[in-house]
């Protein structure tokens, strides 16, 4: 007696079978078979890397990975049951910046990590030394900016602020090294918002201390506006020391204190005269 259910599960297992079977072998000319690598699956009872594997033509399972040198990688490379064991410091072709203990521009450097990340390279600089230009810098890595330069003047003040004279009105600039090397330039440096009080075209639209300067609106603060405990006044000194409050009807404080001359139009000091120190 047949049972129907059972030979066609048994027809079916066969044909799972022959099927891998058939897979895992390819032809070798004239017919002949040869056993290939399957892509079933498996674990092969080795550690790390070489846990997982897949049946060859022979049904036998094989590592996907053979053991290597141990990397840094989180990783049991070498397929003894512990990872990392080499003493990583860096993740593996990485890279860093450091400092090559070198003088002038040449101290800057990189170093990159080895391909196992347990060391780091030598650090190489990452500008080579060039002939010695008047901009405030060791160029040649010799350990002394702008030497053998005749009047080299760059290099002090280079990005400093200065104050350039357009018509009536006084902008702001950064101070630049020419294109000559030895010169000093004030270029402009506008954008910002106009700083009301300062008599300089702060946004550099031509005109100083504009618009809602005139009101005195920009002095006041939470704790002095008007009408309340504080005011706008005038002292009798001359300068930024001139505009003042007063809180609560007691005497007029100047709002800005002296300072030294700025050399910028303005009579910082409060002695009455403007940039006297300042030369022609």
């Amino acid at each position: 007696m047949i049972s129907f259910k059972r030979d066609v599960v048994g027809l079916l297992i066969a044909g799972f079978v022959l099927a891998i079977v058939v897979l895992g072998f390819q032809s070798r000319g004239e017919g002949a078979l040869t056993p290939i690598a399957s892509l079933i699956p498996c674990r092969t009872g080795l550690r790390g890397v070489c846990a997982d594997g897949a049946y060859d033509g022979s049904g036998r399972c094989v590592p996907n990975s053979s053991p290597s040198a141990e990397l840094c990688d989180g990783l049991d490379n070498d397929c003894d049951g512990v990872a990392d064991e080499v003493v990583c410091v860096c993740m593996p072709l990485s890279n860093r910046s450091c400092m090559t203990g070198l003088p002038g521009v040449c101290a800057l450097g990189t170093q990159d990590c080895s391909a196992r990340g347990d060391a780091w390279s030598v650090c190489e600089r990452t500008t080579d030394g060039s002939p010695e230009i008047c901009d405030g810098l060791d160029n040649d890595c010799d350990g002394i900016a702008d030497e053998g330069l005749e009047n080299c003047v760059c290099g002090g003040s280079i990005g400093h602020g200065c104050f350039i004279q357009r018509a009536d009105v006084v902008q702001p600039g950064m101070r630049t090294c020419g294109a000559d090397g030895l010169s000093e330039v004030c270029e402009p440096d506008c954008g910002q918002r106009e700083i009301c009080g300062n008599h300089i075209d702060d946004d550099c639209d031509g005109s100083s201390d504009e618009a809602d300067c005139r009101t005195w609106e920009w002095m006041l603060t939470p704790d002095c506006t008007p009408g309340t405990n504080c005011e706008i006044c005038t002292t009798d000194l001359p300068g930024v020391c001139h505009i003042g409050r007063r809180s609560s009807g007691g005497a007029c404080v100047m709002w800005t204190f002296p300072d030294a001359d700025h050399c910028d139009g303005v009579d910082n000091d409060c002695d009455g005269d403007v940039d006297e120190y300042c030369g022609s």
